[in-house]
């Protein structure tokens, strides 16, 4: 599991964003909590991103690798049903 401490005053880390965009990422439970004086948000994805020396990305054009084409909503995502 990865850890990312963010503070207001300090430079966010952008491994939380590359892990959302990994495209092998096909899974997201969040869960959030208030501790008095901060909230603490915890994500776990499928599957695993942010591997050293791996690309965030595929090559390939659009929904190519989509087992039921590109969705009719977003067209350049995978559709999740026929």
């Amino acid at each position: 599991m990865m850890y990312v401490t963010y503070f207001a005053n300090k430079k966010n880390s952008p491994t939380s964003f590359t892990q959302m965009a990994w495209a092998r990422s096909s899974k997201i439970g969040c869960g959030i909590g208030d501790c008095g004086t901060s909230t603490v948000v915890v994500c776990r994805y499928r599957e695993k991103g942010n591997i050293i020396d791996q690309s965030v990305w595929q090559v390939g054009n659009p929904c190519s690798a989509c087992i039921y084409g590109c969705s009719s909503a977003s067209p350049y995502l995978c559709a999740n049903s026929p």
